[in-house]
């Protein structure tokens, strides 16, 4: 399942799908949160669809291998526009058409993503066939 979200968000702040507690999907509500800086290598990416998987289900409920303490945002999956980039970043360029995979994080407008989770999207598929 792939889910859009594109909703410009206030400065400073990204709209995201977070768990506040680890009791089920029922904890999982949209809400505004934190943009973080960027880091070494990463990118900034806006994202215009995430994937939506059963590992995501089992991480609201503290039963997937890996467990992630809450609050903390779900989404392993993501398509969109590379907006920002560390200054020492290569390999894509403002603008650019991508694919991201981390262990969570992307169930949000935009997310920070080291660059190497990130691949070129195909042109001919849709964002929501890139998540």
């Amino acid at each position: 399942m792939a889910i859009v979200i594109a909703p410009d968000a206030p400065h400073g702040w990204r709209w995201a799908a977070v768990c506040r507690e680890i009791r089920g999907p029922d904890a999982v509500s949209l809400c505004r949160w934190p943009r973080q800086p960027l880091g070494p290598g990463e990118l900034r990416l806006r994202i215009l669809a995430s994937g939506l998987n059963f590992p995501d289900l089992l991480m609201t409920r503290g039963e997937y291998q890996l467990r992630v303490a809450a609050p903390f945002v779900p989404g392993m999956e993501a398509a969109g526009i590379v907006e920002e980039m560390d200054p020492g970043t290569s390999g894509f360029r403002c603008g650019d058409r991508v694919v991201a995979n981390l262990h969570h994080g992307l169930l949000a407008s935009e997310a920070g993503v080291p660059v190497s989770q990130v691949t070129a999207a195909p042109a001919a598929f849709s964002w929501a066939e890139c998540a």
